[in-house]
């Protein structure tokens, strides 16, 4: 092998050298590294792009070739311009299988990035070995051991979801142990958000009807220059050197087109103004309203706003941190479970009025323009999170959504979102967590019951003193909490995929034929079991389950009960165990619960 190695001297001369020995391979590239990194900034004249950009700030290198590598550019960096190449060094982990052992062509377990990238057939993966220098016996071990691995070749994941996957996995320290599997679900994760994007921006381009019904809400047409709301100027986001308009957090007045005409008939997201100031109008001879109020928002509204800033603040802090995993669940929760499992489940219903066709009350229009506006903040905002780790799909994404003359030609060079304090409120948390557990108890009991999905029985929320409470304060407590949950019946039965929910207060007691379940202590949920069920069958099924169920956990308590179990079992697989056991018995307890319900229900 032949390196060419030019070495700065003391003399400001270049020499030349060739080495021929492999052995000062590990000195040679990291000095050739360097050298072109000088070189490009016009080293070794002081230019202004050395200047600029260097030293640099961060390096990115494995713990392997710290001293190989890492230590020689800043000695060769000391020596040649007195400077430290880089204040950081960051150690990525050394990716393994998912057995944890090192990736050797002899074993058959070695992952090319380019096959979990574009996918390739068991076949195809096997014909590999027979393209090396492997002895025969070993080629036939090692196409076992793919056969094992891969029975079905590998998936095509793309680029993406390979990134999140290598990301989420930086928790496990100084290796890495690679299940493909994880990666497939990242996969999955980006076609879900590929088709959350692709449902909202169909509902911004459909969204003309509702547009002059809205252009009124507040009177008479307005300036944007100068709107200050009670909070003042907060949070406007600058973005190529131009400001939001004042007085809108996350202000995104856009045309429907990429290409940045604009059409009166389109959809313009405008934002969403902290003060009491209602939305304004503008437009040629047509007034359109742009951007909606805080306080016109809906509670699902303000809470994904909430939850939104939170991810913002996490994902900041954990970048600073360095902690890539926690990035990653931050973003892939508030897109997952936040963003698509409640609030487009949520809005739906509202976002439906601005399909062609529909007729609906002004009121109505009002409540989908907000759906609007805060999906695409959320989308907006959402997807600049997510570009450094996913920085094909967001970019793609991100150039489909409507366009306008402050929003960045490229997403990554669009402003890095940040917090808003305006919107957050702890107290939709809590309340969140109140509404999510309803909902849970409601599925729960659905799916204990094995109601088929096409029956969709009517629940009852029955409020209840708790215990060791009393007075005044426990009425007030207790009447919030009605209000509350008066408010969200219908979110409640569309969430749990039932006819009808209805709130009964203490003094009505708790309704007929129904099995129940205990939310709190305040709050006890009932079922109607009365059409659709056969109890005898649906009780012979539970009890089938419930033998299953012991089975499952007795197999778990069996293998902890074993002497080696703490010393050949890893860590990591015992703690899955544990879990999975801990996940059985909450599961066994409230089928248990619900065998009770119904056996009482039978002898009625």
């Amino acid at each position: 092998m032949r390196v060419y190695l030019p070495l700065y001297m003391d003399s400001l001369s270049i020499l030349s050298v060739f080495f021929t020995s492999c052995v000062l391979v590990w000195m040679s590239r990291p000095v050739c590294a360097l050298l072109f990194f000088f070189s490009v900034f016009g080293w070794p004249d002081d230019t202004g792009d050395m200047r600029a950009f260097f030293p640099g700030t961060l390096l990115e290198t494995g713990h392997d070739i710290l001293f190989f590598w890492v230590a020689r550019m800043v000695m060769m960096s000391l020596e040649l311009t007195k400077k430290l190449p880089f204040n950081t060094v960051f150690l990525h982990a050394m990716v393994r299988d998912a057995h944890g052992q090192k990736m050797s062509k002899s074993k058959g377990n070695v992952i090319d990035p380019l096959e979990v990238i574009h996918g390739i057939s068991l076949a195809k993966l096997q014909e590999k070995l027979h393209q090396g220098n492997l002895p025969e016996k070993e080629v036939k071990r090692a196409e076992e051991v793919l056969k094992k691995e891969f029975p079905n070749g590998i998936e095509e994941c793309g680029c993406d979801a390979l990134r999140i996957g290598l990301l989420a996995y930086t928790r496990q320290g100084r290796n890495v142990n690679l299940d493909l599997n994880r990666v497939v679900g990242y996969r999955h994760f980006c076609n879900k958000l590929w088709n959350a994007t692709k449902f909202a921006i169909d509902k911004f381009h459909s969204a003309n009807s509702i547009l002059a019904s809205c252009a009124d809400h507040e009177g008479e047409e307005n300036s944007l220059d100068g709107i200050k709301g009670s909070n003042g100027l907060v949070a406007c986001e600058q973005v190529n050197g131009s400001s939001s308009p004042k007085g809108k957090v996350g202000c995104i007045d856009t045309s429907a087109h990429a290409n940045g005409e604009t059409s009166e008939s389109s959809f313009k997201p405008g934002g969403v103004y902290m003060g009491g100031i209602g939305g304004k109008t503008r437009g040629h001879g047509k007034g359109r309203r742009i951007g909606v109020t805080y306080h016109e928002l809906q509670w699902v509204d303000r809470w994904i706003l909430h939850r939104l800033s939170i991810t913002c603040a996490e994902v900041n802090k954990y970048f600073r941190e360095y902690a890539f995993s926690e990035v990653v669940t931050a973003i892939f929760n508030f897109f997952l479970y936040d963003l698509c499992d409640y609030y487009l489940e949520l809005t739906k219903q509202r976002l439906a009025v601005c399909t062609p066709g529909e007729k609906s009350a002004s009121s109505s229009h009002l409540s989908s323009l907000c759906a609007l506006e805060v999906l695409y903040v959320c989308l907006d905002r959402g997807l600049r999170l997510l570009h450094p780790l996913c920085p094909f799909i967001t970019e793609e994404l991100y150039q489909r959504l409507p366009a306008n003359e402050t929003k960045a030609d490229s997403i990554c060079i669009a402003d890095y979102p940040q917090p808003v304090l305006q919107w957050m409120n702890f107290r939709l948390d809590t309340d969140m967590e109140l509404f999510k557990n309803v909902v849970s108890r409601f599925r729960s009991l659905q799916a204990a019951l094995d109601i088929p999905p096409k029956i969709k029985p009517a629940g009852f929320v029955l409020l209840t003193p708790s215990s060791g409470s009393a007075g005044a304060a426990c009425s007030d407590s207790l009447s919030s909490l009605g209000s509350f949950l008066k408010d969200r019946e219908a979110e409640i039965a569309t969430m749990a995929k039932m006819s009808s929910v209805k709130l009964r207060m203490p003094d009505e007691g708790a309704p007929g034929r129904c099995v129940s379940d205990v939310v709190n202590g305040s709050i006890t949920i009932f079922l109607s079991v009365e059409e659709g069920v056969n109890l005898a069958q649906t009780l012979e099924k539970m009890n089938k389950k419930k033998a299953n169920l012991e089975k499952m956990i007795q197999g778990y308590e069996k293998k902890e009960a074993m002497p080696s179990y703490e010393d050949k079992v890893p860590l990591e697989v015992r703690e899955q165990n544990a879990q999975r056991k801990t996940e059985l018995k909450s599961e066994l307890s409230m089928l248990l619960q619900a065998i009770e319900n119904m056996k009482r229900l039978a002898c009625e």
